[in-house]
């Protein structure tokens, strides 16, 4: 699918921003041009309008990653005066071809959100020495005309396994991924390191799918926790496979009637009322989108440069506790965690 084929411009979606990213993602892609009022030039006398594309290996409407980017795109471009396209369901194989299509079309920044899209963008920028590419979760190799954006993964791992730890009854919590890629490996890590400096009798259960698209295995990943591992805590770095496990824990409540938890990712998937998320670690894209927005624009080199997003940026932070699952008394002991993070100790 090309990007002329399904970009979409922000202009375009004027009238859907402050509604939910479910509504915006239905609306139909195809024939939709990425500049749709005369180029690149401004209503108020020939500045440029810059323009921001996003490829995406799924649907943008997933609930979860790749909406949770779109949405923090689209805030920066508007908060920035930027137009913004987006590619979605991109094959592997067509990486290159629709990243360059972009390039063709006058896009000032690509935005990538996955270390899989790295390779094609280094492809694509050493065809086009003037291509500027931002990749979200990518590794810290680059080069003229890319930027990576980094979570600090220790950061996020150390949250959800003080968060887990503060909630288990069991003392059996779990991870679920999609690929195993280097950045959910480094969460991973810090989650198992941290639960087990906590309490060394705790056990994790870890499984990586190999997908980002599988709900059925992510439901029988979930299954074998709740049912077979004895799991009351779950926490994912994946997208529909996680949908799937959460299936299997209301399954697994359903049967059983024992009080199971899941720690959300990227946004704040939960609220106050909710029977599902404790609370979820909140990974702000758009703090770093617009750095990269910015540097793109400023008419300065571009490249080799690493973004970080933790804690004291507010790039990492907490959403919102469920107030039904969890009590105040374990919300104030999980804050005395935070601290101690931000502070080393942890």
């Amino acid at each position: 699918m090309s990007a002329q084929n399904n970009g979409v411009t922000r202009r375009n979606f004027l009238g859907l921003m402050g509604m939910t990213l479910a509504a915006a993602a239905v609306v139909p892609l195809a024939g939709c041009s990425s500049s749709s009022d005369g180029g690149d030039a401004a209503a108020d006398g020939g500045e440029k309008t810059h323009k921001a594309a996003m490829i995406i290996n799924g649907p943008m409407n997933d609930g979860g990653w790749f909406a949770a980017c779109y949405e923090a795109m689209t805030g920066a471009a508007s908060d920035l005066g930027w137009d913004t396209a987006y590619s979605e369901n991109i094959d592997q194989a067509d990486y290159v071809t629709t990243m360059q299509n972009y390039v063709n079309d006058g896009f000032d920044l690509i935005l990538l959100p996955g270390q899989e899209y790295e390779d094609a963008a280094k492809q694509v920028a050493k065809d086009n020495p003037d291509a500027k590419f931002a990749v979200l979760m990518g590794t810290d190799d680059n080069l003229s005309g890319i930027e990576g954006m980094y979570y600090d993964d220790a950061q996020v791992g150390k949250l959800a396994g003080c968060l887990a730890m503060t909630l288990t009854a069991t003392k059996s919590v779990a991870f679920i991924g999609g690929q195993e890629l280097d950045n959910t490996q480094a969460k991973l890590a810090a989650y198992k390191e941290t639960v087990e400096k906590l309490d060394p009798s705790a056990q994790v259960a870890s499984v990586f799918v190999g997908s980002f698209s599988d709900v059925a295995k992510g439901k029988e990943a979930g299954s074998v926790m709740f049912n077979q591992q004895n799991v009351d805590v779950l926490f994912g770095d994946a997208n529909a496979e996680e949908t799937g496990a959460i299936e299997a824990l209301h399954e697994a409540v359903a049967a059983d009637g024992v009080q199971r938890y899941v720690i959300g990712l990227s946004s704040d998937l939960g609220g106050a009322d909710d029977d599902t998320y404790a609370n979820s670690i909140i990974l702000d894209h758009k703090v770093m989108f617009e750095e990269a927005m910015k540097d793109a624009a400023s008419g300065s080199s571009f490249g080799n440069k690493a973004i970080k997003g933790d804690l004291e940026s507010g790039a990492v932070r907490m959403g919102t506790f469920s107030n039904k699952l969890v009590s105040s008394d374990k919300q104030s002991a999980f804050n005395d965690y935070v601290t101690k993070i931000q502070n080393g100790e942890i």
